[in-house]
């Protein structure tokens, strides 16, 4: 099953525009899509169509798109080529995980695992791509970048049916644990009140006991 990615949607909706004849900024772009990605994201892909002829601007520094060279001339399938649309960018010229952009599809060669987990390592530091096949190393793979230094596998052929991140189990059990937290801190709260309450209240009937003798 191809995997369509947040580019895909930008791609889908900018050749949409264009075939309509119509201009366009990031914002714009933004409005319409639905996934949650960068604006550096949205602009690389634009710029990309540009590179493509299916997009242009009426200058380099100009912060608006309009119609490209393959557009302009003929009506053309508003359907973004697949392979065109989701080239991922290599690794290989990434030195940092903060380098990378959340959301954005890469390439890179498994070099090893450890602790059963994936890595593509890189000058400083690697992309953890979770529980992968073993057969990966030394292969080359695409991974969607999900967070700083983790990558989800997209390359089919390397993951199972039930792969997922370590990553997503322990954000999935930090939310439990603050959750269980906030209701046994509520818990306690409440328990002290009532215990407070009542010792007040015995306290009152001993003043009031203490009273009915002396009189």
């Amino acid at each position: 099953m191809t995997k369509h990615t947040s580019r895909d949607s930008v791609w889908d909706h900018a050749l949409r525009l264009a075939v309509n004849k119509e201009r366009f900024n990031v914002q714009r772009m933004r409005n319409i899509i639905t996934e949650t990605m960068s604006d550096r994201t949205v602009r690389d892909t634009l710029n990309t169509m540009v590179d493509r002829g299916w997009l242009s601007k009426e200058s380099p520094h100009s912060n608006e798109w309009i119609p490209g060279p393959r557009i302009s001339d003929k009506k053309v399938d508003q359907s973004p080529p697949i392979e065109e649309a989701i080239e991922p960018t290599s690794v290989s010229d990434i030195t940092t995980p903060s380098h990378l952009n959340e959301g954005e599809i890469y390439s890179g060669v498994v070099s090893e695992f450890s602790s059963d987990e994936a890595l593509i390592q890189l000058d400083n530091g690697h992309v953890n791509l979770g529980p992968i096949d073993r057969a990966a190393v030394g292969e080359k793979v695409e991974f969607e970048n999900v967070g700083w230094n983790w990558g989800r596998c997209i390359s089919e052929e390397y993951i199972y049916e039930s792969y997922s991140l370590p990553r997503d189990t322990s954000i999935t059990a930090e939310s439990t644990t603050s959750s269980e937290s906030t209701t046994s801190s509520e818990s306690t709260s409440q328990t002290h009140g009532f215990s407070g309450g009542v010792s007040k209240a015995n306290g009152m009937n001993g003043l009031l006991n203490n009273y009915n003798t002396d009189s």
